[in-house]
C-alpha cells in the first residue's frame, strides 16, 4: 500500500524518463561540445544561476491574495480558508516565500511543479510539494492522472484536483519541457568556455610551448625528468621560474589560437543566447552594456511584461483549479500582486497620486494605502474639480451665437 505521508517522498530521489538529470546521467542528451546539461551542471554556469535567481525570487516575493469579484471591483478576502495558506505559510514547515520559490526553480530546471493539496474532511489544510522526479502524468478520461510513486517505488494515482501543476513550455500538453533543455547547447558552450579559461589559468595564461634539445638524443626517462622540471618552474603557482638543463634547450612558444583571442566576445556571447532562452534582460544578468540610466526603468517593466507575466498567470490558473471549486471560480480568483516591481521612484509617485486625487479618479486615503499610510480624517472624499463636466448638462445644446 502506498504511503500517505507525504514526506516519504524526499527520503529518496527519484526520476522519471523524461527528467533532464537522468538523460544526463546516462548520456541521453548530449550536446555537439560532449558535455551533458542537467539542473546541477547548468546551475554551475553563472548565467543560468543568475537568471533562474532573477525569476524564481521574483516571482516568490510577490503577494498572493483571494480576491473576490463582485461584478463592480476584486477585493481582497481576507476571510477565506485559503488565504492564510497561500499568503503566508502553504504548511506548517514551508513560508509561501520558500514555498512559491521552489516551484518556480522545478518549473525552471525540471519543466515541471508539482504540489499535493491535502484535504481533511473536504477543507484544504496544506500544500505539500512533491519532486518533479517522482511524478508521470497521463491523460485519463476526466482530465490528466498524476502517478505519485514514494521512496520505496509503490504508486498511486491522484486527479487533477488534487495536484497543483505548473508546467514550463509543452509540447504535448500535459508535462512542460525546462529552459535549460531548450538552450543546453548554449550552456554547454558557456561550460566549455569556462573549463577552457580554467586551464587557461592553471597554465599562468601561457600558451603551449615546445622545447627543443640540439645535438642530444635523450630517452624516455630523461624527457619526463626535463618534462617535470619545466612544469615545477613554469605552471599555476611557479609563475616566473627558472628551469635549468644541463643541455642546450631552445624554448619556441605557440602563439594563442583564435578562440583564445575572441574568448571574452563568445562568452559575453554566450550570455545573450541564455538570457534569450529564459526572456531575462541582459542588464539584470549584470550585463550593462546596452543599458542607460535613462532606459533602466523601461527594462524592469519589460521584465514583468514578457518574463513574469507568462509565470504569474501560470501560477494563478494552477492554484485556482486545485484550490477552488467550480462555483467559487465564479467569484473568487488568486492573483499576484505585482505593483512592487512597477512602483515608480518617489517624485513620479507622488506627481501621479495628486493628479489622481486631484481628479476623480481615486481618495486621498486610497493613494495613502498605496504608500502604508494610515488613513487620515475627510481622505475618503472623492474630489471632482469645478470645471469637469457633470451629467445634468452633458446633452445641454451649445448657445447659439447671438449676432446671428
Amino acid at each position: 500500500m502506498l504511503s500517505l505521508n507525504p514526506l516519504t517522498w524526499f527520503e529518496k530521489k527519484d526520476y522519471s524518463l523524461s527528467d533532464s538529470s537522468l538523460a544526463a546521467m546516462f548520456g541521453q542528451a548530449p550536446t555537439l561540445s560532449g558535455v551533458a546539461i542537467g539542473p546541477e551542471s547548468a546551475l554551475t554556469v553563472p548565467v543560468v544561476n543568475a537568471a533562474v535567481r532573477v525569476i524564481s525570487e521574483s516571482v516568490a516575493s510577490l503577494p498572493v491574495n483571494v480576491l473576490r469579484d463582485d461584478g463592480t471591483s476584486k477585493t481582497v478576502n481576507k476571510d477565506h480558508p485559503i488565504y492564510r495558506i497561500i499568503h503566508s505559510e502553504p504548511n506548517a514547515w514551508t513560508s509561501k516565500y520558500e514555498f512559491v520559490l521552489q516551484g518556480q526553480v522545478d518549473c525552471l530546471l525540471q519543466g515541471n511543479a508539482y504540489a499535493f493539496v491535502n484535504r481533511l474532511g473536504g477543507v484544504v489544510r496544506e500544500l505539500i510539494r512533491i519532486p518533479p522526479g517522482s511524478v508521470s502524468v497521463k491523460m485519463g478520461d476526466n482530465g490528466p492522472v498524476y502517478t505519485v510513486r514514494d521512496s520505496s517505488g509503490r504508486s498511486r494515482d491522484y486527479a487533477s484536483s488534487e495536484i497543483i501543476h505548473i508546467k514550463a513550455l509543452s509540447t504535448n500538453g500535459l508535462t512542460g519541457i525546462a529552459p535549460i533543455q531548450h538552450c543546453r547547447e548554449a550552456i554547454a558552450l558557456a561550460l566549455a568556455l569556462e573549463g577552457h579559461a580554467a586551464k587557461l589559468m592553471g597554465n599562468s595564461a601561457r600558451p603551449s610551448g615546445i622545447l627543443r634539445f640540439k645535438g642530444a638524443k635523450l630517452n624516455q626517462q630523461q624527457l619526463e625528468r626535463i618534462k617535470e622540471q619545466w612544469r615545477s618552474s613554469h605552471n599555476a603557482g611557479a609563475s616566473g621560474g627558472t628551469a635549468v638543463f644541463d643541455s642546450e634547450t631552445e624554448f619556441q612558444q605557440l602563439t594563442f589560437s583564435s578562440v583564445d583571442i575572441e574568448f571574452s566576445a563568445m562568452r559575453t556571447f554566450q550570455l545573450d543566447e541564455i538570457s534569450r532562452a529564459f526572456r531575462v534582460p541582459p542588464h539584470l544578468l549584470s550585463n550593462l552594456g546596452r543599458a542607460t540610466w535613462s532606459n533602466t526603468a523601461e527594462m524592469n517593466q519589460s521584465f514583468l511584461d514578457t518574463t513574469l507575466v507568462g509565470w504569474l498567470l501560470n501560477w494563478q490558473g494552477a492554484l485556482a483549479r486545485a484550490l477552488f471549486t467550480p462555483e467559487e471560480r465564479q467569484n473568487l480568483s488568486i492573483e499576484f500582486d505585482t505593483s512592487a516591481l512597477t512602483r515608480a521612484n518617489l517624485a513620479v509617485r507622488t506627481e501621479s497620486y495628486f493628479k489622481a486625487v486631484g481628479g476623480p479618479v481615486m481618495t486621498a486615503n486610497e493613494a495613502r494605502a498605496l504608500e502604508n499610510r494610515p488613513p487620515i480624517e475627510g481622505g475618503d472624499l472623492l474630489n471632482k474639480p469645478i470645471n469637469l463636466p457633470t451629467a445634468a448638462n452633458d446633452n445641454v445644446e451649445p448657445t447659439k451665437d447671438l449676432a446671428a
